[in-house]
């Protein structure tokens, strides 16, 4: 049985707690950017701020990113200001969310049982009470964190395919739900579980990474400029 549905176009970062571990060296750049990133330099601060808004706001892939902050002759200044606007980037990226409610009880480490809904999430038209979800894009999914965490690494919009067992039916059933976000969560208060952030504490973990590796973003200013 498989359920089809039309995703949104998705925001173009997608977050990989293990991209810092890549070699950025063939990563082209593109010449906007480029260009912006030389502007961090400009004698003029008003200029620099500039550059560094109009970096953010481009949303470039964050491998682009880490390619640019991977270059030897960029000055301490840029650096700083690029390891600001990639931590920034980091932290806003949407997770996204099924808006289903687990039963935690019957849980056993063979998939995820669904107890319930968040109201107006995109679930609800696809699952049914007491399905047992056991993989995503063929991932397992096991336990609840498993299920949580691989969800929340996915953007809102993104379709999924779910491997689900239903009672009554004789196989397992492929069916596909375009995400909802983990900021729909907040309106539902009658289940912590569905607002777990799992991926927080990757995305807190490379950001300190990041830092490690390239300097803070704290920048001495030059004055008069």
């Amino acid at each position: 049985c498989k359920t089809t549905v039309v995703a949104q176009t998705n925001p173009s970062i997608h977050f990989d707690p293990t991209l810092l571990e890549g070699d950025f060296s063939r990563i082209s750049v593109d010449p906007e950017l480029a260009r912006l990133v030389a502007s961090l330099d400009d004698p003029s601060f008003a200029a620099r701020e500039e550059a560094e808004a109009a970096i953010l706001v481009r949303r470039a892939p964050l491998s682009s990113m880490l390619a640019v902050l991977s270059r030897e002759d960029l000055t301490a200044e840029q650096r700083q200001r690029l390891v600001g606007v990639v931590s920034e980037q980091v932290e806003r990226i949407p997770r996204g969310a099924l808006g289903i409610r687990m039963d935690t009880a019957r849980e056993v480490g063979q998939g995820v049982v669904v107890s319930g809904f968040v109201e107006g999430m995109p679930a609800a038209h696809v699952l049914e009470p007491g399905d047992r979800i056991v993989a995503i894009d063929d991932a397992p999914t096991p336990t609840t964190t498993q299920l949580i965490g691989a969800v929340q690494r996915r953007l809102p919009g993104e379709v999924v395919r779910l491997r689900v067992h239903r009672a009554g039916a004789p196989d397992p059933m492929e069916l596909d739900v375009v995400l909802g976000s983990v900021e729909q969560l907040e309106q539902d208060a009658n289940d912590p579980l569905a607002r777990q952030n799992p991926v927080l504490a990757e995305r807190t973990a490379f950001i300190a990474e990041l830092e490690r590796s390239f300097g803070p973003p704290t920048i001495t200013l030059l004055a008069g400029t």
